[in-house]
């Protein structure tokens, strides 16, 4: 099967297609033009912040190295890509509901939507404010096994929080006390963090390098966005059979 007949391809240059065609596109082209370059402007700007983030830090932890000091930021920036993107992402399902009648396969409709999130602006984003760090500091420090090891894990992780977004979606959002419930849990740990009292942030780099100074172990985060990723397949193939019955 060529390229341009899969029908990944073809979902994915249908739903290009629709929104190009939608009257919201239409009538708000120029609103459209200006948040696309607004998109690109954040991106270059996150891109320059990762270049330089190895002098920010220096110059903010003085008394920690700077390698150190990117993995405990690491672990504040994740948790709160994650609360944004729990706010401002949506789940992928609503754009394959046209499909859900069609005779088509059912590994194709699974995977369509999970695929289109991968290029996400918050995936891209969190790749361009991690990655130049580790080409310019990690790599020339520990060699290109260590750097590869860090991208891994850093990827990773950014595929975590894409999918766990949508999972907790997917559990929490007719569940609003339980989502009251994490936030203060999350704000209790920031204030036990910023006071001293408990160092999670510690924990979190010494469990990243200890996998970084282990090559091998770089893959047990990969089995984390795995599992993710079946848990959404379950509940986009519930979705699937409750329309077929239809």
């Amino acid at each position: 099967m060529s390229l341009s007949k899969s029908p990944i391809i073809q979902l994915l240059g249908h739903d290009w297609k629709g929104k190009l065609r939608s009257p919201f596109w239409q009538k708000s082209i120029w609103v459209n033009i200006l948040l696309g370059l607004m998109n690109l402007y954040l991106l270059f700007f996150g891109a320059m912040i990762g270049y330089s983030v190895d002098d920010i830090l220096t110059e903010a932890f003085k008394d920690t190295a700077v390698i150190n000091a990117f993995i405990r930021v690491l672990f504040y920036y994740f948790i709160i890509d994650l609360m944004i993107r729990f706010v401002l992402q949506k789940l992928p399902v609503i754009s394959i509901q046209p499909y859900l009648t069609l005779p088509i396969k059912k590994a194709v409709l699974l995977h369509y939507p999970l695929l289109k999130t991968l290029p996400s602006f918050f995936n891209i984003l969190s790749l361009l404010l991690t990655l130049p760090f580790v080409f310019k500091v990690v790599t020339p420090a520990g060699g290109a096994v260590i750097s590869l090891s860090w991208c891994i894990i850093i990827l990773s992780t950014v595929l975590i929080n894409n999918f766990l977004c949508f999972t907790l979606k997917k559990y929490l959002v007719k569940r609003p006390l339980i989502i009251l419930l994490i936030i203060a849990v999350i704000a209790a740990l920031f204030y036990l963090e910023v006071k001293g009292t408990i160092r999670i942030s510690s924990g979190f780099e010494s469990a990243f390098l200890y996998l970084t100074g282990k090559p091998a172990l770089a893959v047990i985060p990969v089995l984390w966005p795995s599992w993710l990723i079946f848990l959404l397949m379950q509940f986009l193939r519930g979705i699937h059979t409750s329309k077929k019955k239809k």
